[in-house]
């Protein structure tokens, strides 16, 4: 990673402020992470819905950990853009209140902000952003389904992978971080993605699924990481 992204994720994570902004109408949810997501997420939205969020003065940057709406027709507006589909935001500084509005159709599973920075984004409904840095299988802990795809956009500050579980069908139901295949009970710890993770299952036997995790890597990560190599060292020594 260059230093100079890792100090503006570093300045980013230390001017963070959970209670800062808030759903002032609607059905949106603020959750103890301090993230905002659409209706039920990870649950399909509702038709006809609606919400604003709040945004006070002097705050920074969000990012979407999840996001997915009927493209065209269920919208969120941040600056005048509408995002929708799988046209996330990534990166934006909101200058006034944010909307959300739904119509009488299609419905999706929603979207999740949080303030930045984030791990990673999931768009397509076949997985679940847990939180800002966890993703997880449709339904985990219970079975994802069939026919299940998703892609996982990862950043150039995301952070090694750690598997919290891992259970698929063997050669069949296939986790690809990097371009190598995991499935059945071996997940991908220990690997730091260079591109997007992708999840395809075929249409036949189904499991429990995954979770894995990441975290956001700044300054104070490496310097800890080369601090504990060089502990290990002398120790070793």
């Amino acid at each position: 990673m260059k230093a100079s992204h890792a100090l503006v994720i570093a300045a980013l994570l230390s001017r963070r402020s959970h209670s800062s902004w808030s759903v002032s109408s609607g059905a949106c949810v603020l959750d103890a992470e301090g993230c905002i997501s659409s209706p039920n997420y990870p649950m399909p939205y509702e038709n006809h819905q609606q919400c604003t969020i709040s945004i006070p003065l002097y705050f920074g940057s969000i990012s979407a950990v999840g996001f997915t709406t009927e493209y065209h027709r269920d919208s969120l507006n941040i600056n005048g853009y509408s995002y929708s589909g799988t046209n996330y935001p990534l990166l934006v500084t909101p200058t006034a209140d944010i909307t959300w509005t739904s119509d009488g159709s299609v419905t999706s599973r929603g979207w999740k902000l949080c303030e930045d920075p984030i791990a990673w984004t999931v768009v397509q409904p076949g997985c679940i952003a847990a939180s800002s840095t966890c993703i997880t299988s449709r339904n985990y802990p219970a079975e994802y389904d069939n026919h299940d795809a998703c892609t996982v956009k990862t950043y150039d500050h995301t952070g090694p992978i750690s598997t919290h579980a891992f259970s698929t069908e063997g050669s069949c139901d296939i986790l690809t971080v990097n371009g190598v295949e995991y499935s059945g009970t071996t997940g991908p710890s220990g690997v730091t993605t260079r591109e997007d993770i992708t999840w395809t299952t075929d249409h036949s036997v189904l499991a429990t699924g995954w979770k894995i995790c990441s975290f956001v890597v700044t300054t104070t990560t490496i310097k800890s990481t080369a601090t504990s190599s060089t502990s290990s060292m002398t120790s070793t020594a």
